[in-house]
Formats: C-alpha cells, structure tokens, sequence
C-alpha cells in the first residue's frame, strides 16, 4: 500500500512536470518571430577594428529637443567586445549632458576614449577632448571605458542593448 507521503510526493512531481512542459511554450513564444528580427535595427560595424570608435547612425525616428538627433557611439575593446551607447548629437558633435544626457549643454568636436601615442589607453576616461572645456566640466565629462561616470554629478553613458550578429550590432527592441 502506498503511504500518504508517498502519495502526495508523486503528485508534487507531476504538478511540477506539467508546469515545465506549460511553461516551455510559453516562453519559445516570447522570442521574436523572423521577420520581427529583421526588422530590428542594425549598426554596421564592418571596418571597427580592436581600439577604434565612432558616431554612427541609430534610429532615424530618434532626436532630442533643439535639432539634436541621437547617435550611437561605438567602440570595440581592445578585447573585441562592443560598447554601444546613445549619445546626443548635430553637425558631427556630440551633445555633452548638462548632468542628464536628454539635456545636451555644450558641442564636443572631439570625443572619444583616451589615445596615447595612436593607441586607445582602456584605463583612461572616454571624455571631450575640445579645448574650451572649463575645469569643471572636465572633471564632471569623464566615464570609464565600460561607459561609468568618473564625476560626481552627470549620468553614466546611455547603453544601447543589443548584440553582434556579423558584421552588425542588432539593436534590442525597446532601445
């Protein structure tokens, strides 16, 4: 004769069975259909070599009060890995945040990761490199290669998620 613990042990097991087998469906449907993937936006990588960066085109439905359209920077570690993030820009410069990025305060001609001797230094500060930079601003317009604020009071950069496919950065739907 079957125990009662027994009884209730079996089931237990077979609730949880046809959980797992009700929920496995459930999830596969979450994942995009072919054609939604193709439909999602890509970032062309082709010629970014290990140490080099760029303002590449994102969304073109995506702009920022004050004629700014947003831009993806792109930069590939010297370890290969991609860091995508949304930055503000117009007529080829970047909108630097007055402590929030959706509020770009001064035009940087020239932003970028720290070059020593034509080689991007992973330990320096991704910053605007521009002259007219006031102390202040140089200090608080410093982030760390993986995009953290180095400052105390501007926002980390704005990560754009997604993931390489080839010669493309696929962009995550809700970015």
């Amino acid at each position: 004769m079957i125990s009662r613990t027994s009884l209730v042990a079996a089931i237990a097991g077979m609730l949880l069975i046809a959980l797992v087998v009700a929920i496995v469906p459930f999830l596969q449907s979450m994942n995009p259909t072919a054609r939604a993937y193709n439909d999602l936006p890509r970032i062309k990588l082709t010629g970014l070599a290990p140490g080099d960066y760029r303002l590449a085109d994102y969304l073109p439905q995506h702009t920022a009060p004050g004629d700014w359209t947003i831009k993806a920077f792109v930069y590939k570690k010297h370890s290969g890995e991609i860091n995508v993030w949304r930055l503000p820009a117009r007529n080829g410069a970047v909108g630097m945040p007055d402590l929030s990025w959706w509020r770009p305060l001064f035009e940087c001609r020239n932003f970028g990761p720290t070059v020593v001797n034509g080689i991007v230094d992973e330990t320096g500060p991704i910053t605007c490199h521009d002259d007219k930079v006031s102390d202040y601003w140089r200090r608080e317009w410093r982030w760390t290669i993986d995009g953290k604020n180095l400052g105390k009071m501007v926002e980390d950069l704005d990560p754009v998620f997604g993931s390489v496919q080839g010669e493309f950065f696929v962009v995550r739907n809700g970015n």
